[in-house]
């Protein structure tokens, strides 16, 4: 099950109003951009935008944000619900905070004047002039100061108005980036779609801004919180506990390089002997057998050092008093902490609300008896061919690969019962696979062909046993 989704890439929408029915919205056009060069993360996005031109929903792989759909600028971010017929406000905004997904907004209606930088470029054979733009307000914060923009002022199809009307060019844009036009997001492919949604933007947008607000005062309890567990944290720390030793917590000293991982050792491993490895309240080692082996060590180790030339004479000496004085510092240590009920206590309840606060987990609602089998559409009609590879080979011709039964129902639900497990398979990798749609459809397909199965005649029951058979 296909999920639109979304990032701060390319949409501005003007109006929702297609045919007759002005909250039903046809995107009619695909445009997929990327990055040309292979870097950490490859970043992917794609436009779908309506036949009017004026209406944009965006995808971004990897998936950021969920989904969203923006009119002159306003962001809403919004689920997909099964077979897509319609979308839903969504009320996860991930890790994001509010004032990121308000400057979002702002990307979109900032850039205004394109200053050209008198040059051209050609991505993919298609020529295009250079433009940057100033990027304003906090959105310049949290994305940068400028966007980069290659537009093919001579395209029969434009879109830059489209996705930023308030600039002064319009034509196709070409390539797009943040800052500079070093390895820019560029058209590598356009599609003819026919997608349809109900969408009513100001109602939505109403009920979006009401649940920004209440994330706004969840945020406010999250800093309370991060207040919270510092102040438990210094309440409850105690300099002598093991842990907290200096050679417990040592990592590194004002020694040269070159006796300094010899010391990181001798600390690790007399830290090791102080622990309760098996906690079991029993302390491996008592500190007297410790102590008479840290002497040991203080007196043997740097000479072992030196005589196979790791270090210098002086270095012995520098080791040996580093060596003493960790354990000097260390050596009233104790494995147990003063009784932290109260401390846990307080833990218990900051980990409570902060789990709540960052996340409130959604009830399970049951709705897959409901679903449509239908007019699906499916993440794999839009993925790009590197992707291919992941999936049965079925899938490259899951549509016309289901064979025709006597009972003309059986086809309908295969076809959706194969195309979502299609979808499971790129959900790895594709980043825009609606899970809770999918897993629903798969259930609904499987609860209608198992009440049908019995009333299937013998060639439709051997049809289907055989297709499900290869279905690799």
């Amino acid at each position: 099950m296909r999920k639109i989704l979304f990032i701060f890439g390319l949409v501005a929408t003007n109006c929702l109003v297609f045919g007759q029915n002005k909250n039903s919205i046809e995107f009619t056009k695909l445009l997929t951009y990327q990055q040309q060069k292979v870097t950490d993360v490859n970043i992917k996005i794609t436009v779908m935008t309506d036949k009017t031109n004026h209406n944009n929903f965006i995808g971004f792989t990897p998936n950021y944000f969920s989904n969203a759909v923006l009119n002159k600028g306003r962001l809403i971010l919004v689920d997909t619900p099964p077979l897509m017929n319609t979308l839903e406000v969504s009320e996860n905004f991930n890790f994001y905070s509010s004032s990121n997904i308000e400057s979002f907004s702002q990307l979109f209606i900032s850039p205004k004047t394109l200053e050209s930088l008198d040059s051209k470029q050609t991505f993919n054979g298609k020529s295009c002039q250079e433009y940057m733009a100033t990027i304003e307000g906090e959105a310049s914060d949290f994305l940068g100061q400028s966007v980069y923009f290659c537009i093919d002022e001579s395209s029969p199809y434009k879109n830059v108005q489209s996705l930023f009307p308030n600039v002064d060019k319009d034509g196709l844009l070409v390539a797009f980036g943040m800052n500079s036009s070093e390895n820019p997001l560029v058209l590598s492919s356009e599609k003819t779609i026919s997608v349809k949604v109900d969408f009513d933007f100001e109602k939505n947008l109403e009920k979006f801004n009401t649940i920004l607000a209440d994330y706004k005062i969840k945020e406010d309890s999250i800093n309370n919180i991060e207040w919270s567990y510092e102040d438990l944290d210094s309440a409850a720390y105690e300099p002598n506990f093991v842990y907290y030793t200096p050679i417990c917590s040592y990592y590194q000293d004002d020694l040269e390089s070159k006796t300094q991982p010899f010391l990181v050792r001798y600390a690790t491993e007399i830290c090791g002997m102080m622990t309760d490895s098996n906690y079991d309240g029993v302390e491996d080692y008592d500190k007297e057998t410790i102590d008479k082996y840290v002497q040991s060590r203080i007196k043997s180790y740097p000479k072992d050092l030196k005589k196979a030339k790791l270090i210098s004479s002086k270095e012995v000496k520098e080791l040996k008093a580093e060596m003493k004085r960790l354990w000097d510092e260390s050596k009233d240590y104790k494995t147990t902490l003063t009784d932290t009920s109260d401390y846990d206590a307080a833990y218990a309840a900051v980990d409570s609300a902060a789990a709540y606060a960052y996340e409130e987990i959604r009830p399970y609602e049951s709705s897959y008896k409901q679903q449509s089998i239908k007019d699906m559409s499916l993440a794999i009609d839009y993925v790009d061919s590197s992707m291919l590879k992941a999936i049965p080979d079925y899938c490259t011709n899951v549509r016309e690969g289901v064979p025709n039964f006597d009972n003309a129902q059986v086809k309908d639900l295969l076809l959706n019962y194969a195309g979502q497990v299609c979808d499971l398979y790129i959900s790895e990798y594709s980043g825009n696979v609606y899970m809770k749609g999918t897993i629903d459809a798969l259930r609904r397909s499987m609860l209608e062909l198992h009440k049908t199965y019995p009333n299937l005649n013998n060639k439709d029951k051997q049809k289907l046993t055989d297709y499900l058979d290869r279905l690799d």
